[in-house]
């Protein structure tokens, strides 16, 4: 699961891989995957527009500083395994 910040138009998202849903009232995007094996990795990537009122300068022309943040969330179910990274 992955928020999306409140200055990105999450109507407007385009996945990857199928299966993601879009949910506007807690504003996040869900993914799930029945199976990975041992030493398999998932890559989901996601394009979503700008709100039209957003203003790249707001943090005083430092868009470093003003660059969205994108919070996620993994759950998994398993014996014996650990998660080694999420990048």
């Amino acid at each position: 699961m992955m928020a999306v910040p409140p200055d990105l138009d999450g109507e407007t998202v385009k996945m990857s891989k199928r299966g993601g849903i879009w949910d506007q009232m807690k504003r996040t995007i869900s993914w799930s995957a029945q199976r990975i094996k041992p030493g398999e990795t998932k890559e989901l990537q996601i394009q979503l527009q700008f709100d039209s009122d957003w203003d790249e300068e707001g943090a005083g022309g430092d868009r470093k500083n003003n660059a969205p943040n994108f919070p996620v969330l993994l759950r998994f179910d398993t014996k014996n395994a650990l998660l080694s990274s999420v990048d």
